[in-house]
């Protein structure tokens, strides 16, 4: 049984649940979510999977974190993951600068392929990279070696 220790890291990963919306069938971002937080669970992290549909959402979670927080068997959230560039730059300058001990990805899940059907998938990407130039705690990351070696190579950012 593995004891849950002060410094053990405790990761949330978001992802946006478009099951809450009517005729729509994208599931893969919670099956996603869902294995990885089995792999990283066998590994011994904390991991919490944060089904939201909205930017609100995320807030209103962060708001019930902080206020845990006071709670002396309270472990911080450490880590925040979320799947899919979708919300708005501006929303993620905010929350990063809002949490500073927070470390905060958004990874993309996709291929390069399937972002071009997306039409901003790639603007948030790129901006997402320029916000992680200036703001340490917040990180953009890709599904594959192969995305990651295309995306430093065509625009140069890490």
């Amino acid at each position: 049984m593995l004891r849950v220790q002060h410094h053990t890291p405790r990761l949330a990963i978001a992802y946006k649940n478009f099951a809450a919306a009517q005729n729509v069938s994208h599931i893969g971002l919670g099956v996603s979510a869902t294995q990885n937080a089995k792999a990283l669970r066998a590994a011994g992290y904390i991991v919490e999977i944060w089904p939201i549909s909205s930017f609100t959402d995320l807030q209103t979670l962060m708001k019930a974190e902080l206020q845990a927080r006071t709670l002396a068997h309270h472990i911080p959230l450490s880590h925040l993951v979320i799947s899919a560039p979708w919300i708005p730059t501006a929303n993620l300058a905010s929350l990063a600068s809002q949490n500073p001990d927070l470390e905060i990805a958004v990874v993309s899940h996709s291929n390069i392929g399937f972002l071009q059907a997306d039409p901003r998938a790639i603007e948030l990407l790129r901006q997402g990279g320029e916000l992680a130039q200036g703001c340490p705690n917040f990180h953009i990351g890709g599904n594959s070696q192969r995305f990651q070696t295309w995306w430093q190579a065509t625009y140069g950012l890490r």
